[in-house]
């Protein structure tokens, strides 16, 4: 807010070009600001300085705020999206969380019992809340042939915008009667359900699965002959995905991981011992992650972690 002697304190350098809105430079010009403290000059490259240029040239005072946090520590989201390889080719910020037992499986072992979830009641609602503020959920194929999820938000919190439901699947497996496609029952929510696929798979199955509801879009393979998953981060960027949460199984997860796609993780550490299935906890070294912080929720523990150069 603009102070009684018409100076204004903000985190970020002040915009000056035009996007959907007008520049904040001209509404700040506009409001006579005669002062204006800076916590951090833009580190977008197209806009980088020019905000203050233009502020100073007009007569207005400004002052880089010595000491003030670091724009990556304040807004990690907003310093990755601006960098180069981003600015380039967008997508979303991937937060990638799954759950593991005690000595990192992914999977509770077998005298546990069958569909025992590896978290308590505690971890399970917190998931719902970080559901509910995303814009997508992604998961592979394996975990609906597997799991037969509804990648919903369940829980009574308040959601902004129900999250597309995504689901990577090269050949289009996906079965049509999948609960993916059920009507949502009272007190769910959730957007459409988006496939990606290899270009020209399945015909007749992408057919079925248009029938069932379901929104096909077909992607080049990369140098591999997979499925490329920057195309499908790339699409969900242009579909409006902004921030978009990884539950899948371990190959899609270690896949995201390894090329650099993930942005955040958030790892459920449950009391169960023992377990089945493999681990992902080598691909949480701690030279790869910065901003490291673990909690307690509940009879389980939480990892939340930021990628090293994400900023």
């Amino acid at each position: 807010a603009i102070d009684e002697n018409d100076q204004l304190l903000v985190t970020l350098e002040p915009c000056s070009s035009q996007g959907k809105q007008p520049p904040c430079v001209d509404a700040l010009l506009a409001a006579r600001v005669r002062r204006v403290i800076v916590g951090a000059v833009d580190p977008d490259p197209r806009h980088r300085g020019r905000g203050i240029e233009a502020l100073a040239a007009r007569g207005v005072e400004v002052e880089l705020l010595d000491g003030a946090a670091p724009l990556a520590r304040v807004a990690p989201h907003f310093v990755e999206w601006v960098g180069a390889d981003r600015v380039r080719r967008p997508r979303p910020w991937l937060i990638a969380k799954w759950a593991q037992t005690r000595t990192g499986q992914l999977m509770p072992p077998e005298d546990v019992g069958a569909g025992r979830w590896i978290t308590a009641p505690p971890a399970l609602e917190e998931v719902q809340q970080l559901r509910a503020r995303v814009d997508a959920i992604l998961t592979g194929v394996g975990t609906v042939l597997a799991d037969d999820p509804r990648l919903t938000v369940r829980r009574p919190v308040e959601v902004p915008c129900a999250p597309l439901r995504v689901v990577v699947d090269s050949e289009l497996r996906t079965p049509p009667s999948a609960r993916l496609f059920q009507p949502l029952a009272a007190g769910e929510h959730a957007g459409g359900v988006h496939l990606f696929c290899l270009a020209g798979a399945a015909p007749m199955r992408h057919r079925e699965l248009e029938a069932a509801g379901a929104i096909v879009h077909g992607c080049f393979p990369d140098r591999s002959g997979r499925l490329s998953l920057r195309e499908v981060l790339g699409k969900l960027w242009a579909l409006g995905v902004r921030r978009a949460l990884l539950e899948a199984g371990p190959t899609l997860q270690q896949a995201c991981l390894e090329q650099g796609f993930v942005d955040q993780v958030r790892v459920y550490t449950g009391s169960v011992n023992g377990g089945r299935g493999p681990s992902l906890a080598h691909l949480l070294s701690s030279a790869a992650w910065k901003e490291r912080l673990d909690r307690e929720i509940g009879p389980d523990s939480v990892l939340e972690a930021f990628r090293a150069n994400a900023g």
